[in-house]
């Protein structure tokens, strides 16, 4: 009899998520995934154990914030510039538990938004 442990079933999906993400992320990101060359496998397979340990079971969670990694470098939920990031992970509220990834996919388009204006004031300062 085969008996596979906990341990090791969660290991296996984890590599199925690295996996993934390496697939699809070249298609939404090739600019970067280009620039990141062969660190792009350890930069995944560091926001996979971070986005795990999170808490984000599902593959599409857990996706979300690899996607944010890749985007807002590996260590964005650290970044004392994106306080955001910080607020939404630190959040114990059992209730806000499985909309922890769309909360934090959403901080994120409203942090970006918010610099394309401020960029946007920026090139209409320098017109005038």
């Amino acid at each position: 009899m085969l008996i596979i442990r906990s341990a090791q079933l969660q290991a296996l999906e984890d590599r199925q998520l690295e996996q993934a993400a390496l697939d699809r992320a070249p298609r939404f990101f090739p600019e970067l995934c280009r620039g990141l060359g062969k660190e792009l496998g350890p930069t995944i397979r560091k926001a996979v154990r971070k986005a795990r340990g999170y808490g984000f079971a599902s593959q599409s969670d857990a996706l979300q914030f690899v996607y944010l990694a890749l985007l807002f470098g590996g260590d964005f939920d650290q970044d004392p510039n994106l306080p955001w990031a910080q607020r939404v992970l630190s959040d114990k509220d059992p209730a806000h538990r499985p909309f922890r990834a769309s909360r934090l996919y959403e901080s994120a388009l409203r942090h970006l938004r918010a610099e394309e204006r401020r960029a946007a004031r920026g090139r209409q300062e320098k017109t005038r």
